[in-house]
């Protein structure tokens, strides 16, 4: 051992690499056990399931497993509870790190309004790929009486005529009203007209 000592007191050179490779492998172990503490290594949460909750109860419910909450989205979707989480991202039992946001699509309390376009005297085929691109549901067909066949007389919303820009629910479900070609236009011709007898005026009246 004091040969070992006294062969580092006279190679300087020596002493000096076996300082600098203590020095590194102290750093190295201080930054190894920083960076495991500051991720939890091998640390992970479960994430609870919240769809069909209330985001007021879905946030608490987090918390507990510090975990946040955000809304990225807010959709009508019929049949579910409105104002209750309908998609959350991540999935329930995905394994995430503490603080990790869970982003959520709440379903809207009422669907939104689309204003009714105007699609009188279009043709029917028209007329339906242009209230469907607005985002209302295919509307059904009824045919009427009328000589342009094909050719949207009215348009109607729950047995009522409606007009152009009356603003409804996005799920409304529309009903148009067709011709169907059968009726024939009347002609009058000449030898259908009328004639019609001059009134005969008393001549003593007028005296």
């Amino acid at each position: 051992m004091k040969r070992l000592i006294d062969f580092l007191r006279n190679h300087l050179i020596i002493r000096t690499l076996l300082l600098i490779s203590l020095v590194a492998l102290i750093l190295l172990a201080t930054l190894l056990f920083g960076l495991n503490r500051y991720t939890r290594h091998g640390h992970a949460i479960n994430v609870p399931n919240i769809e069909k909750m209330f985001i007021e109860d879905a946030v608490p419910l987090l918390a507990r497993y510090n975990l946040k909450c955000e809304i990225i989205d807010s959709i009508y979707v019929s049949g579910a509870i409105p104002g209750s989480i309908i998609d959350q991202t991540p999935q329930e039992g995905s394994k995430v790190k503490e603080n990790r946001i869970i982003f959520v699509t709440v379903n809207a309390r009422s669907p939104r309004k689309i204003a009714v376009p105007d699609v009188k005297d279009m043709s029917q085929r028209q007329a339906i790929a242009f209230i469907t691109g607005m985002g209302f549901p295919e509307p059904s067909t009824e045919y009427i009486t009328s000589e342009y066949k094909d050719l949207v007389i009215e348009i109607y919303y729950k047995g009522h005529p409606v007009e152009k820009g009356t603003k409804l629910p996005a799920d409304a479900q529309l009903t148009l009203k067709v011709g169907d070609g059968y009726m024939q236009p009347t002609f009058i011709s000449d030898s259908d007209s009328i004639e019609v007898e001059a009134p005969v005026i008393d001549e003593e009246w007028l005296e």
